[in-house]
């Protein structure tokens, strides 16, 4: 196994598990409106809409189908280590 094909290997695994990461939290924010949506309250300090949240969830959905796919990568994989940026600092922000 050559070094190339080792590191595409585990690249393929890295977008695997991070796709799987962002799926979960995504369609947390399509199915369970109530719990997304205290959770965002506790870290956010905001209440958000169910509509809002569902446009929210929709769209983060193309976001990580795209970053699966390998597809737009400076758009997807940007937004992807924006918001999982944001969501690290901010849960272990200290008020």
């Amino acid at each position: 196994m050559t070094d190339e094909l080792r590191l595409k290997i585990s690249l393929l695994a890295m977008r695997i598990g991070v796709t799987l990461v962002f799926l979960v939290w995504t369609l947390d924010k399509i199915f369970n409106y109530e719990h997304n949506n205290i959770v965002i309250g506790h870290y956010y300090h905001v209440e958000l809409s169910q509509p809002i949240l569902f446009f929210l969830g929709c769209s983060e959905l193309a976001v990580v189908f795209l970053f699966f796919c390998g597809l737009f990568k400076t758009f997807s994989y940007g937004i992807i280590l924006f918001a999982h940026s944001v969501t690290t600092i901010v849960s272990s922000w200290r008020l």
